[in-house]
């Protein structure tokens, strides 16, 4: 089954440092969140998007179908149009390469007209159009090949004896390997299996959890870390992509 749906936004520039949309038209019953650039390192942007969607009652949508296109396909429309943008820019580069104006292949311009403008956009995603990690056969279904890549990801990147968090998967590029420790159990049952410590800082005690209060002050501290609104309550989706 194939879905789709068609969203007109107005989208909205922060000193280039945030990108705000919003639908102003479109299927959903309302569609809205931010794009915000944070630097990481001498060479990379470090890209957050925060997105709250509602769909209309009558619709025949499940929340885990929607949950899936917030965390899983808009990314990959994220990565695709990084590409398009880094390949347009490069054969720009290349093309003016004899003219006296200087050229920077890692400013990438953002266009857009003073106060409020309602674009339309839709993006193709291919794998020819998206670079992508060749896929590890069976490391979604093998726990043997899991184990396997597990261990060559904490040989090389990782700290002998701990369990990798989703972050430093993230990363270094490895959303391959938390999916799959997702799929087959989470993070403390594969670490369990691999005699591997988790790389918790300050466990709570015994019993925390247990008292109403103290998960009422987490999930609040949750929602105002990760910009959410505090009067919806976080997906269980949303607590797996933090490493919650």
């Amino acid at each position: 089954m194939v879905l789709h749906a068609r969203v007109v936004m107005d989208l909205r520039e922060k000193h280039e440092r945030e990108i705000s949309f919003e639908q102003v038209e479109g299927d959903f019953y309302s569609f809205k969140g931010k794009w915000r650039l944070g630097q990481l390192g001498d060479q990379h942007t470090l890209l957050k998007y925060m997105v709250e969607t509602k769909m209309h009652k009558d619709t025949f949508l499940s929340e885990s179908i929607l949950e899936e296109v917030i965390y899983e396909d808009l990314p990959s429309n994220l990565c695709a149009i990084r590409d398009y943008v880094e390949k347009a820019e490069a054969e720009r580069g290349n093309s003016t390469i004899h003219s006296d104006a200087p050229t920077n292949p890692d400013t990438v311009p953002l266009c857009y007209t003073e106060g409020r403008q309602s674009e339309q956009a839709s993006v193709h995603c291919s794998s020819s159009s998206t670079r992508q990690r060749p896929k590890v056969p069976g490391l979604q279904k093998d726990i043997e090949v899991l184990k396997s890549e597990l261990g060559s990801f904490i040989a090389k990147h990782g700290q002998n004896g701990f369990m990798p968090k989703r972050k430093h998967l993230r990363t270094h590029g490895r959303v391959d390997i938390e999916k799959a420790i997702t799929r087959m159990g989470g993070f403390r049952k594969i670490a369990t299996l691999m005699n591997l410590s988790l790389s918790y800082k300050n466990r709570k005690p015994r019993g925390y959890w247990d008292n109403l209060e103290n998960l009422e002050e987490e999930i609040r501290r949750f929602q105002k870390n990760w910009g959410m609104d505090p009067s919806y309550m976080p997906s269980r989706k949303s607590f797996e992509r933090a490493g919650t």
